[in-house]
């Protein structure tokens, strides 16, 4: 099984870059998703079966929480917070 993500409206173009150029065959969706709630982009990735990836740190949790308490599915929530000079570390590797 492939594994699959989507980008959320607040990811940093740069890290889909550089990761599409470092793996190119990864499949990472990042066409922007713009005017939509979290709840509508929670909704895509959950349609599409992809892994959604954001920095939203400050709603998404609170807007995945209560789509999964409504959803008849099982899904899970994860977060690594990372500094602006990490990123651009990593996306130089």
């Amino acid at each position: 099984m492939k594994v699959g993500f989507r980008a959320d409206n607040d990811l940093d173009r740069d890290i889909v870059r550089g990761l599409l150029g470092l793996e190119p065959n990864i499949d990472f969706e990042s066409e922007p998703l713009n005017g939509l709630d979290d709840e509508a982009v929670l909704l895509i990735a959950l349609r599409e079966d992809r892994i959604l990836v954001t920095h939203d740190i400050s709603t998404i949790p609170r807007s995945f929480s209560a789509f999964a308490k409504a959803a008849t599915f099982r899904a899970s929530f994860s977060y690594r917070k990372t500094t602006r000079s990490e990123r651009l570390s990593n996306a130089s590797i």
